[in-house]
């Protein structure tokens, strides 16, 4: 989304058509700023609820302007019986300039006497490729709008900085979980999922059964009722991993809590180094207990054959003594030359002669060929065994050994951890035995967690093999009655993409949050002199599609050792906008990196809007932050009073050239000058009046200046 141009006609305090070009970026590398100057009541909150209004209506601005006499110039609705505010947004997505247009216009109703009001939403597409346009209107309108920026993104893209601190709280966010969700594309996948799991499906198996016959129509209601089995499985074990991961984030802040404690501190150190090497000793141990597992179920019959192998080989050895084998002779030599009755040195071999008594006698000695083969086979086979039996056996003996050495290290470890537990039971502290008893109960739970998801891991397992035995049996089925097939295909097709949906959302949801701490602890260590450590949690809310993220600062206090910082409103600050500008570059990556339906669902490039968004901020910390603005996003478009802009912050901007496209002054006229108050401001070394006196006008307004 490429923002254009924003124009305001008669909307709350700005009279007449008022109009703010945004600044494009020359590339897509850098960002570019529209800064826009102002004093407090000038109308910089009203444009940012102009942008927030015209993308969502009333449930895109605060409540303190949803009312509609709070949209409408006051002057004009008091004097005007038609009287309209307005607001148009000009934009681009995907290459085709859009326009969008929401007015309100208050209608008298002559019956009552009193004024109503009627919205309008009007969106125009021009095609990029035949400049041919397309006009959707009211709900039509807002629908295609959601589809490019949904409320859950504007409200964290188009902010005032009140409302961005709350992202760097210690309170849990489910909006700024949604949000993230939203932005990345994933609540896209989850909608197809539900779609497509839900009535698409419950439709498609419908038809399926409905036109299928006899044995076929049994093996499908069989395999429906053992997917739908598998489906509740499947959500029961989603709720339990969740329920695990949140046990995981409560253990891992009892250990938090205890390394706060002084005396307890370096013992919970330990302790986790000891947990560190248990981990990790498991983990070696059961990899190779199923290659242990493995090698017997494949190789075992080696290892029980060692007395089979010795005797066949004394056997095979005794033959050779007795020049049985390899036979010296070939029975069927022999017999020819009986039948001839003449030897090869040209005897007679006539039966009854001692020449032929003395041949007949060889075919005791004599074997065939077969049994020449089969007895070499014989030997071959002995000698292979035997070299699989050494193998095996040092391969087998390997394995114990290191099974024996990582089991040895686990006990260790258990013991270590033990010791630590007595240590602290010892120390006769009510908080530190109070936490211990927390972790102990949360670690019971995460353990019986980890049995009912194995035993859900098995019957998942199971009840797939069945429902892929039935596929067979379905599919054996329909070769004998083709009419169906149809159908079937449409519920295979259906259930494959379904497969490869959730895989994709399991997928990315497990690497998104670490790429995009990364990416956050990059951005904030840029605006402050000394950042700290940034953490992204997650809590895993009952809902299945919510999820709730915990932005938080850590200070090292020791080697290897952080606590959660608690920042000030300054470092709130810098640390949400490094949310937020990290949110938006993730995405426009996702979106540049993928190609084909993923694209379509995996995030896009967007715009920031920003009221009063470093008003906390010191001017070392401001002079600091000016050059990051432009890496924020591609476009950001910054609303700016004297305490947020001063000398400093100039001067940041100027070692970043060309951070700047455009800049405005907010001039408030008054039918009064007030008495206090700034007359102008001092932007880059020239003066700007922001009041002007318009003696005889009759009401206050606000104009959009452009300056040079």
């Amino acid at each position: 989304m490429k923002l254009k141009l924003l124009k305001v006609r008669d909307f709350r305090q700005f009279r007449g058509e008022q109009s703010l070009e945004i600044s494009c970026p020359r590339s897509t590398s850098r960002g570019v700023l529209t800064l826009v100057h102002g004093e407090m009541g000038h109308g910089k909150t009203t444009l940012l609820n102009a942008f927030r209004w015209c993308l969502h209506g009333r449930s895109g601005i605060s409540d303190r302007f949803s009312g509609p006499a709070e949209i409408i110039n006051s002057h004009v609705l008091e004097f005007d019986d038609n009287a309209r505010a307005e607001v148009h947004l000009h934009f681009e997505h995907d290459g085709e300039p859009i326009e969008l247009k929401r007015s309100l216009t208050k209608v008298q109703q002559l019956s009552t006497r009193k004024d109503d009001y009627d919205g309008h939403l009007v969106l125009t597409v021009t095609s990029a490729l035949t400049g041919s346009t397309l006009i959707h209107e009211g709900d039509a309108a807002q629908d295609y709008v959601n589809a490019i920026m949904p409320q859950a993104i504007c409200e964290l893209l188009f902010f005032d900085g009140e409302g961005i601190n709350k992202l760097a709280t210690k309170d849990e966010n489910p909006k700024m979980g949604e949000s993230v969700r939203t932005l990345l594309g994933l609540k896209l996948v989850e909608s197809a999922i539900k779609i497509l799991g839900g009535n698409v499906l419950v439709t498609l198996r419908k038809d399926d059964r409905e036109s299928s016959t006899g044995d076929n129509r049994q093996f499908k209601d069989l395999r429906d009722k053992k997917y739908a089995e598998l489906l509740q499985i499947n959500d029961k074990k989603a709720i339990d991993e969740r329920e695990r991961a949140a046990l995981l984030v409560e253990i891992e802040a009892y250990a938090a809590d205890l390394k706060r404690k002084a005396g307890a501190k370096a013992l919970q150190v330990v302790r986790e180094n000891a947990e560190s090497r248990m981990a990790e000793a498991q983990k070696v141990f059961l990899h190779n207990e199923d290659k242990l597992k493995k090698l017997i179920s494949e190789k075992g019959y080696v290892l029980f054959s060692s007395k089979l192998i010795a005797d066949g080989l004394e056997i095979t050895s005794n033959l050779r003594k007795d020049r049985k084998i390899p036979a010296p002779i070939m029975t069927d030599f022999i017999k020819e030359l009986i039948v001839a009755q003449k030897c090869i040195c040209g005897g007679s071999l006539k039966p009854g002669g001692l020449e032929h008594d003395s041949v007949s006698s060889l075919l005791n000695v004599a074997k065939d060929a077969k049994f020449h083969d089969a007895a070499a086979s014989l030997e071959r086979t002995i000698g292979s065994i035997r070299n699989v039996l050494a193998g095996t056996r040092k391969e087998f003996s390997d394995l114990i050994e290191l099974c024996v050495v990582k089991r040895a290290e686990i006990v260790q470890s258990r013991l270590a951890i033990d010791k630590v537990a007595e240590q602290l039971d010892a120390l006769g502290d009510p908080d530190i035995d109070a936490i211990e008893r927390n972790k102990a109960q949360a670690e019971e739970k995460r353990i019986r967690l980890e049995r009912i998801l194995a035993a859900s891991d098995r019957d998942i397992y199971i009840l797939g093999e069945g429902i892929a035995d039935l596929d067979r049996k379905i599919k054996e089925a329909m070769k004998k009655s083709a009419g169906n097939s149809y159908a079937a295909e449409r519920v295979a097709l259906v259930e494959e993409a379904l497969i490869e949906l959730k895989e994709t959302l399991r997928r990315d949801t497990d690497s998104i949050l670490p790429e995009l701490e990364k990416m956050v602890n990059e951005s904030f260590s840029r605006m402050v002199e000394i950042p700290g450590r940034v953490r992204l949690t997650s809590t895993p809310s009952k809902k299945e599609d919510e999820i709730h993220i915990h932005v938080s600062l850590e200070t090292q206090i020791a080697d290897g050792l952080w606590r959660e910082d608690n920042a000030n409103t300054g470092k709130r600050q810098c640390l949400s906008l490094a949310f937020i500008s990290s949110l938006v570059g993730y995405a426009k990556k996702r979106s540049e990196n993928t190609a084909g339906f993923m694209k379509a669902v995996s995030g896009d490039s967007y715009p920031m809007v920003m009221d009063a968004p470093f008003a906390n901020l010191d001017p070392a910390a401001k002079k600091r932050f000016a050059p990051q603005l432009g890496g924020l996003a591609t476009q950001v478009i910054a609303m700016l009073n004297s305490n947020h802009y001063d000398e400093e912050f100039e001067k940041g901007l100027e070692t970043a050239p060309g951070i700047v496209g455009q800049r405005y002054v907010l001039v408030h006229h008054y039918r009064k000058l007030p008495d206090h108050g700034l007359r102008s401001i001092r932007i880059a070394g020239k003066d700007h009046p922001i009041m002007q006196l318009d003696e005889g006008l009759g009401y206050e307004w606000s104009e959009i200046r452009k300056i040079s």
